[in-house]
């Protein structure tokens, strides 16, 4: 039996819908840098993830990329299949490597509809998750790299249960659209201030008061959305 506990939406669900995922639902290993649906192709899966996190990735004609919305354990990966849809303008990938929860979308399709719960969490859901993104849009146009690079930290953090985070500088410059030097010269002022210790691709938060003090009011608000609409303590 697939156990899906470690994820907020299936946690909230009654036993009776809980048994009726788990006959469908498979547990799956994902390593990060994954990509697990490209833009603008069909759902073969939704996911709903426990320990692993995925990122949804916005492609401009000119080449850049930037990080348009996360998604942990507080959420679900397949909104649009939810929704009647078919795919989904951005990319996903798993920017931390871990475990979800997985149905083919087809499965999901025939279930969610004998499912009230669960539709209704998936619905308050839907609604926190549409207040990240435009957040995150705001963020990304208004927002200094230092603080738009602890507010990533920062929801990060909310949702892999550590103070340890893989993270290359590479990647957080691809996550934030920007260049590696300038993440550098972020990463070693949060650093300077014994915010964050950085070391071989590994990141350490030593200071989660500091960052939240350095990040814009962005991660913050989101997070005020999630707990009111879902109960989930997420940026």
């Amino acid at each position: 039996m697939v156990s899906l506990a470690r994820n907020r939406i299936l946690e909230a669900l009654p036993e009776l819908e809980r048994a009726a995922l788990w006959a469908v639902a498979r547990e799956k290993k994902i390593p990060s840098g994954t990509e697990i649906l490209a833009a603008n192709s069909p759902f073969s899966h939704v996911y709903f993830p426990e320990t692993a996190v995925f990122s949804l990735v916005t492609d401009l004609v000119e080449g850049n990329s930037v990080e348009s919305g996360t998604v942990g354990f507080e959420g679900f990966v397949g909104l649009p299949v939810f929704f009647g849809g078919e795919s989904s303008p951005q990319r996903t990938i798993v920017q931390i490597p871990g475990v979800a929860c997985v149905l083919t979308a087809d499965a999901f399709r025939k279930i969610v509809g004998s499912l009230p719960s669960l539709d209704a969490l998936l619905k308050r859901y839907a609604l926190a998750f549409i207040a990240q993104i435009s957040q995150t849009a705001a963020c990304n146009s208004q927002h200094s790299i230092l603080q738009r690079c602890a507010r990533w930290i920062l929801l990060t953090h909310d949702r892999v249960g550590s103070n340890d985070i893989l993270l290359t500088q590479e990647f957080l410059a691809y996550m934030l659209g920007v260049r590696r030097p300038s993440v550098t010269v972020a990463e070693a002022d949060l650093k300077s201030r014994e915010l964050i210790g950085y070391s071989r691709g590994r990141m350490q938060v030593l200071d989660r008061a500091g960052l939240e003090a350095i990040s814009c009011e962005c991660h913050g608000a989101v997070r005020r959305e999630f707990e009111k609409l879902t109960g989930a303590a997420v940026g």
